[in-house]
């Protein structure tokens, strides 16, 4: 949880039985501070004896890393793996490879071609096999069609969560208005 720099992992199982030390990425990553398991339910009996003495001042000046760079270690071992697992993910098409559109050829493609888009933000979307789907019904979707939706998009009609956006981006997204 504190740095995939060497092989040390914690383990609640280990902390138990080796009194403490099953929390050994903690003690690598910040090896001055007097703990192996720094959450106050982490199962190290050593660092409970040993903040025990301190308190009845038998032993003194325990060190502790500061808390904030404790935070910080977490923080960046969560968004390494975020970063991992957000590769695996589809985003779609990405912005600088979708096609280009004026405002009339949008008119257009949806007019002449019958083309079931919508804007949102500026991006084309097509809503072809979404419309059955649409969780407000095929009826208020298709009164989108060929027009800047962005507002009712944005909470005119209904704020629409990540989800949504999501889905629209790696599913629907065709173009961009220039």
């Amino acid at each position: 949880p504190y740095s995939d720099e060497q092989t040390p992992r914690d383990n609640w199982l280990t902390g138990i039985i080796t009194l403490g030390e099953g929390y050994h990425n903690f003690h690598h990553a910040f090896p001055n501070d007097y703990r192996n398991g720094v959450r106050w339910y982490d199962i190290d009996l050593t660092k409970w004896v040993l903040w025990l003495l301190e308190q009845t001042h038998l032993a003194f000046a325990l060190k502790r890393f500061p808390r904030n760079e404790i935070m910080k270690g977490r923080a960046a071992m969560k968004l390494k793996n975020a970063e991992k697992y957000a590769k695996r993910v589809n985003y779609g098409t990405p912005i600088e490879e979708l096609a280009m559109f004026t405002e009339s050829e949008f008119v257009a493609e949806v007019k002449e071609r019958g083309r079931k888009w919508l804007v949102i933000e500026g991006f084309i979307y097509d809503v072809t096999d979404f419309i059955k789907m649409h969780p407000g019904g095929p009826k208020l979707l298709m009164s989108g069609i060929g027009k800047d939706m962005t507002n009712a998009f944005n909470g005119g009609v209904y704020n629409h969560h990540y989800s949504a956006r999501n889905l629209m981006n790696s599913t629907m997204r065709v173009g961009r208005i220039v």
